[in-house]
């Protein structure tokens, strides 16, 4: 069982990492025309490093993260019995579907490692990028603004690099709401949990 687990997990990272490899040998021309998608950390990754955890962790995870998925989207179930996604939901069966949410993302975070990994981390905006092009050249001022004005964030936007800010958000206390996608939403189990969010 160990053995298949490894040789599934090294199948699996080898696609993935042949799959990465226009992230990981990105050209500056590139990276300076799309600078909110640049991954810093790509230069530092390895394939040696990254065996071990693929041949025992990573087919464990994605079981973790399909039981996750179909246990929240149960719940949800049960939660939204009465009601339709057609309407908004009600406070107390929102603060229900993200209590329970935040708490299987902690169990999930905790479980494959996640939370034990150090990121880059900015209160409001990344200095190694410069908006100025896409938010105007008085950006950095109007963020000041709107920091020093202490009004809560209506929106959070985030690039998806990674499944990463979903775990990120769902175990944070903005108690965000998705917008999924049209693909998602037809996904059997997913897509009913994603549209309880």
């Amino acid at each position: 069982m160990l053995i298949m687990n490894a040789v599934i997990g090294l199948c699996w990272f080898e696609y993935a990492w042949y799959s990465s490899r226009r992230v990981r040998n990105s050209t500056e021309e590139l990276d300076s025309k799309f600078p909110a998608w640049r991954r810093h950390d790509a230069k530092n990754w390895s394939r040696l490093t990254m065996w071990p955890g693929a041949m025992t962790m990573l087919i464990p995870r994605a079981f973790l993260c399909v039981f996750v998925i179909a246990f929240m989207a149960l719940f949800c179930r049960i939660v939204m019995i009465g009601h339709t996604l057609d309407e908004p939901l009600t406070p107390m069966r929102s603060l229900i579907i993200h209590f329970a949410w935040r708490r299987m993302m902690f169990v999930m975070i905790t479980l494959s490692f996640f939370g034990w990994q150090k990121n880059d981390e900015y209160k409001w905006d990344d200095p190694r990028v410069d908006y100025s092009e896409y938010l105007g050249p008085d950006w950095k001022k109007e963020l000041k603004e709107h920091v020093d004005r202490n009004e809560p964030d209506s929106m959070l936007v985030c690039n998806h690099t990674a499944f990463f800010d979903v775990y990120s958000f769902l175990s944070s206390s903005f108690i965000p709401a998705f917008t999924p996608s049209a693909p998602f939403r037809k996904v059997p189990i997913f897509g009913y949990a994603l549209e309880a969010l």
